[in-house]
């Protein structure tokens, strides 16, 4: 009997990053652009059929998936645990991927959420560290050239 691997599925794992904002939401092609800009995309967003504020980014073989705002349910205990005053709050999460590619996959997710704090001039919560990040000091994942 041979074994076959189980190939992962690109299903969205827990949020890595939560952006607080307030205002609106940037437009998809505001954030390819600033992408494409800061890193040489391209980068690919597709807007769910169902949720027009969910998005699937793609850039090369990484995928994350962003909620912007997140639905109100979702952030009842949230703003009062991060004691946060933003309006709105957006989620980034990468898609599952095998071990051996997560690294990326966390970075790119990590762009994605300097991109979305830069645009909206809120506030990155990073879940793993606990660390706040505000766009004056924005040092999520920097491009190569800003080093």
């Amino acid at each position: 009997m041979r074994i076959r691997k189980k190939t992962p599925s690109l299903q969205q794992t827990a949020p890595l990053y939560f952006v607080g904002y307030r205002g609106t939401v940037p437009a998809p092609e505001e954030l390819k652009a600033w992408y494409d800009l800061e890193y040489g995309g391209p980068l690919t967003l597709r807007a769910d059929e169902q949720a027009t504020e969910s998005w699937s980014a793609v850039h090369g073989p990484w995928t994350a998936h962003i909620v912007i705002p997140l639905p109100a349910t979702h952030i009842e205990g949230l703003k009062e645990k991060l004691a946060w005053e933003h309006e709105h709050v957006g989620a980034i999460a990468p898609a599952l991927m095998p071990p051996r590619d997560m690294p990326d996959t966390i970075l790119f997710a990590a762009r994605l959420a300097r991109g979305l704090t830069l645009l909206t001039q809120g506030t990155a919560y990073d879940i793993t560290t606990n660390q706040y990040v505000n766009p004056s000091d924005c040092r999520i994942a920097p491009s190569p050239s800003s080093t």
